[in-house]
């Protein structure tokens, strides 16, 4: 499939860096986006928005999915293309090192898309006027400026540009920001992740070495100490959401269960993994919440879209009966 990247072409490191927040995520199997994963309502509604867009595409239309993460947009293209025997051309650019047909192998459909990724949408490798659709659901936001110019410039004559992007102030960002202090509070404020492992060592020392008195009392004054900092814990949340809060410590009590069948080192590893993807999920909330549109960010991104060359630009609240879930922008290219 055609449209790769020219000669000479090279990611800028600044710009691949501050994307690699994201490896994790798309390596655990997901395609849906942080939005779709927690409302199955609001997965329909992205799902129709999309099939609406794409529903009146030309055979052969080739569309360019903008941080296309494991390819949810993508995805819902191709289902088209093979249901109505289309044949449209599907591409997808992440700045994250994606691999969908890798990481999603359930998804069949994903080997008929082309994925390029570790590429920054700022800095896209494709020639002028190429595709006939340009989309990004929950993706442009993160990027910079530039990333405006450049899907505008990929976009034919007449092309359609199409992105659904973070609200602030609505649920979705509400609910980042809650899990982000969740977040921080396990990581700088509590010894969870130290008195599991503290746990983990003396119940293995028990198991598989020689039956001692001193041990038997090491594990119980550590399992008292990690009993005694979940209940902290979950007292300084008691009047607020704690959903991540308790999700990591079912995971790591849940180390605990399965000690007798699972190596020491392999415990330890366990417990030292959810603690870096503790971090990083920090990390990726606090861009959400700060990729968020407000009022002033979405005149301001309309009015950048005008000036790459996009008319006939609108923009409406993609909202459920529940509340908005997110900006809807749309418009056509001069």
């Amino acid at each position: 499939m055609g449209f790769g990247p020219p000669m000479g072409y090279c990611v800028a490191e600044p710009l691949q860096e501050k994307h690699k927040i994201w490896d994790s995520y798309w390596h655990d199997s997901r395609i849906k986006s942080t939005v779709a994963e927690s409302s199955p309502e609001a997965e329909a509604l992205l799902d129709a928005h999309w099939r609406e867009l794409f529903v009146d595409l030309p055979n052969g239309a080739a569309i360019r999915d903008l941080a296309c993460g494991n390819g949810a947009v993508a995805l819902i293209a191709a289902h088209m293309s093979n249901d109505t025997g289309k044949g449209f051309k599907i591409y997808g650019v992440e700045s994250a090192a994606i691999d969908p047909p890798k990481y999603v192998p359930k998804e069949e459909l994903l080997k008929t898309i082309e994925f390029t990724p570790v590429t920054p949408i700022e800095l896209l490798p494709y020639q002028t006027g190429q595709f006939d659709v340009v989309v990004s659901q929950y993706g442009m936001e993160f990027a910079d400026s530039r990333a405006i110019g450049e899907a505008i410039r990929v976009l034919k004559r007449g092309g359609k540009f199409s992105a659904i992007t973070f609200a602030a102030n609505t649920f979705p960002v509400v609910q980042s920001a809650s899990k982000m202090r969740q977040s921080q509070y396990l990581i700088n404020s509590t010894k969870l992740f130290e008195m599991a492992t503290a746990v983990a060592q003396a119940l293995n020392n028990i198991e598989k070495g020689p039956a001692e008195e001193s041990q038997g009392r090491d594990s119980k004054k550590y399992l008292e100490k990690f009993s005694k900092e979940v209940e902290n814990t979950m007292t300084k949340f008691k009047h607020g959401d704690s959903e991540v809060i308790e999700a990591v410590i079912i995971s790591l009590q849940h180390v605990f269960v399965i000690r007798k069948n699972t190596e020491i080192a392999s415990q330890l590893n366990m417990i030292s993994l959810m603690k870096k993807r503790i971090s990083s999920h920090i990390a990726r909330l606090d861009a959400i919440t700060r990729a968020a549109m407000g009022d002033s960010a979405l005149l301001g991104f309309k009015r950048k879209l005008a000036d790459a060359g996009l008319m006939n630009i609108a923009s409406s609240p993609f909202a459920l009966p529940t509340g908005v879930i997110g900006h809807k922008i749309v418009g056509t290219r001069m």
